[in-house]
């Protein structure tokens, strides 16, 4: 039975002239009224001890809860994160998000997606410009959309003036084309060389004048470099292509990014990220262990069914698999080369062991998220209902809040 505090409006006699304390571990016997003649009275003493027993156990309770539910996550665990090693990391790059298959990639390169570019006619930078003055205008298409950029041109304007200016217009209209103004140092020449924005045959773009001469005047109509598809194999299998160099090995989860051509197949192993889960499996021992400390510190205060509900929960049997190893004392440790060894041979069996130990002490410890202070104290203490009486003044020195049903099923 668990006795809830009442108002009192003066202190609660003792049972008996003389009485065992229950503010000690051994009993000894007190004149009545010793309790509340005394400053401070060996039952102030308890209860301080006591409540700061149950207010370190509960603190460390709700950590362990926080870095559980970090752990035992099904979705973005750090237990599906993942990395990419590449045999020759100058032919190809690789990433590897949350959740890819965990599997090795050959990758041979056969050719490199480019972008289209149009080198333009190299003029003296300060001669007055040829073009003759006005407002011209040029078309860009460009995968099936078209622009018109308009320049106006001055009869003053010298070469590099006016180049700078169809350079302005083209820039400005951002229809995938991009040009630049390119020199030969002071009092040389200029000319403008115009890149399409993304590689690929589907962006392969067209310059043509609508009205005036500057498309044909400063050489930008005529494509030197056309836009090509990357061209690769996967596996041994037929050639592939692609708009870009950035590739899918698996959709969504997995890519390469092809850097140069290569004469034979480049490995991309996916494989599982074990830092991270390393560290997070190492939080979680660390946080249990401190709540298994603070009971111990505690044992003499709260019931040591807490406890042992606890070292059931990590069972030895569920986590010895994963490299997770009991200390002699009780507590738990990280043998870091099993885990990394259990991650690497099945990442999704290791991911299920060690999110289920998670998510089970995650229930543990919330289960004494609302619990009052007094139904966690060690039922067989002597007077343990006559201290029950003061229930509200021991939680007064707790600074968290101790209200709430309790559910369990240690009483």
């Amino acid at each position: 039975m668990i006795y809830s505090a009442t108002p009192l409006n003066k202190a609660v006699n003792p049972v008996s002239p003389y009485m065992y304390s229950p503010f000690h571990h051994a009993g000894y016997r007190q004149p009545s009224g010793m309790w509340t003649r005394s400053y401070p009275s060996p039952y102030e003493e308890f209860v301080k001890k006591a409540a700061t027993g149950i207010a370190d156990f509960l603190e460390s309770a709700r950590k362990l809860q926080y870095s559980a539910q970090e752990l035992g996550r099904r979705t973005d665990s750090p237990f599906q994160a993942r990395e990419a090693r590449i045999s020759d990391p100058s032919a190809i790059a690789a990433q590897a998000g949350n959740g890819a298959s965990v599997r090795t990639y050959r990758v041979e390169v056969h050719s490199l997606a480019s972008a289209q570019k149009n080198a333009g006619t190299e003029m003296e930078r300060g001669a007055q410009t040829g073009l003759e003055s006005g407002v011209h205008r040029l078309k860009l298409s460009i995968g099936g959309r078209e622009a018109t950029v308009t320049s106006e041109i001055l009869s003053s304007d010298t070469n590099e003036q006016a180049l700078n200016k169809i350079r302005d217009a083209i820039n400005g209209a951002r229809a995938g084309v991009t040009a630049k103004l390119v020199t030969d140092g002071p009092g040389g020449t200029a000319r403008l060389e115009l890149s399409g924005d993304r590689t690929g045959t589907d962006n392969a773009f067209a310059v043509t004048d609508e009205s005036g001469h500057a498309a044909a005047w400063s050489g930008i109509a005529e494509a030197t470099s056309a836009a090509t598809n990357a061209s690769y194999s996967l596996n041994g299998g037929g050639a592939q292509t692609s708009q870009s160099n950035v590739v899918e090995l698996e959709k969504g989860k997995a890519t390469a990014t092809l850097l140069r051509t290569t004469n034979e197949a480049v490995a991309v192993d996916v494989r599982a990220d074990g830092k991270k889960a390393l560290e997070q499996a190492n939080k979680l021992v660390d946080t249990y262990n401190e709540t298994i400390g603070r009971l111990k510190d505690a044992a003499g205060y709260l019931n040591p069914l807490i406890r042992k509900s606890f070292e059931e929960t990590a069972s030895e049997t569920a986590y010895g698999t994963v490299g997770i190893r009991r200390n002699g004392d009780g507590t738990l440790r990280v043998d870091e080369k099993a885990f990394q060894a259990s991650l690497s041979a099945d990442p999704e069996r290791s991911a299920r062991t060690v999110g289920g130990i998670a998510r089970a002490l995650e229930k543990e410890a919330s289960r004494f998220r609302d619990v009052p202070a007094s139904a966690l104290l060690n039922k067989p203490m002597m007077a343990l209902q006559q201290f029950a009486a003061y229930q509200a003044t021991m939680e007064s020195y707790l600074q968290i809040p101790t209200t709430g049903l309790l559910v369990n099923s240690f009483f």
